[in-house]
């Protein structure tokens, strides 16, 4: 919503929408495979904390630079790398304990 609001243009909108698609499409692809040999919670926080900064970075980037589209296309990129393996590493259930494990 904010891009309609600063660009003014419900087309660059849609770029923006079909720009970050592609890599969160490719990047949910591979975050699977990681999801299995890492700590799910510890990819979460860091995929939140990759959501976070890439949002928290538009005041600084408007103030500094201004923003134009392809800034917001650059940092709707960034924010598929965090929601992509945060949202597959939130929602994946924990491997079964193995049998005969100590409780």
């Amino acid at each position: 919503m904010i891009v309609l609001q600063i660009t003014g243009s419900p087309l660059s909108m849609g770029a923006i929408s079909a720009a970050t698609a592609v890599p969160a499409v490719v990047i949910g692809l591979v975050a699977g495979v990681v999801i299995d040999r890492w700590n799910r919670r510890t990819l979460s926080v860091v995929a939140d904390l990759i959501s976070a900064a890439s949002i928290a970075a538009l005041p600084p980037v408007d103030s500094i630079w201004g923003l134009e589209l392809w800034r917001f296309i650059a940092l709707g990129i960034l924010v598929s790398f965090g929601d992509a393996p945060g949202g597959t590493a939130r929602e994946t259930p924990a491997p079964p304990m193995p049998t005969g494990a100590a409780s």
